[in-house]
């Protein structure tokens, strides 16, 4: 969790105050150029700009992205500037432009999901970058735990019905939950007819028959 959010310019402070959720905490923050910033919370990603990097000449723009809907971040560094950018299922962002003087629709400076970096801010940036890719992975991983819940649930509920079967229920919970197969099996116990001698399979009864009684 980040201790100090006072890095922040204060219209990136005010608004974060006024859309932070209750039990939403800030856990990295990114800088960027112009007063750019990435602030990653436990829940989303806020992208803050300010000015002309927001698209306007006055005024801020604050743009969050759930984690359900980011599958990434890209990081670039060239000598003198880069950037920072989200990756996800209809981001903007191919081919983003880290030059100062970009223009279109993939001008950094622009684009709602990114921000420019300069030289000081790349170290910071990199380590912060792996924290978050991190962030977006583990976010991922509880969304495929709880859906497997659910589907185990459903299948429950069949199985308390009577439409499948105890034992198919154990087979599709191990598949649900990645459980390993058993591969030990119940020793089957079988008497000498003879003598009463137990042995634990056909073959080790035959032999005990050979060599034991056949020299009687």
């Amino acid at each position: 969790m980040v201790d100090n959010i006072n890095v922040l310019h204060p219209d990136a402070i005010k608004a974060l105050h006024e859309n932070l959720l209750p039990n939403e905490k800030i856990e990295i923050i990114i800088e960027g150029l112009g007063n750019s910033a990435m602030v990653a919370t436990n829940r989303r990603v806020f992208v803050f700009k300010k000015g002309v990097s927001s698209g306007l000449w006055f005024g801020y723009k604050l743009t969050s992205w759930d984690y359900r809907n980011l599958v990434g971040v890209e990081l670039e560094t060239g000598l003198i500037t880069g950037f920072v950018a989200l990756q996800g299922p209809g981001i903007d962002g191919k081919d983003v432009s880290a030059s100062l003087w970009g223009s279109g629709n993939n001008d950094v400076w622009k684009l709602p999901s990114a921000i420019p970096i300069g030289q000081t801010q790349m170290e910071p940036a990199s380590q912060n970058v792996a924290k978050l890719r991190q962030l977006i992975t583990n976010y991922q991983n509880i969304g495929q735990t709880t859906g497997s819940i659910s589907d185990l649930e459903k299948l429950a509920e069949l199985r308390d019905k009577g439409i499948v079967t105890e034992e198919e229920f154990q087979a599709k919970k191990k598949q649900i939950l990645g459980l390993p197969e058993e591969t030990s099996k119940s020793l089957m116990i079988t008497k000498c007819p003879i003598c009463g001698w137990e042995c634990n399979t056909q073959e080790s009864l035959e032999t005990h028959v050979k060599y034991v009684h056949s020299l009687r």
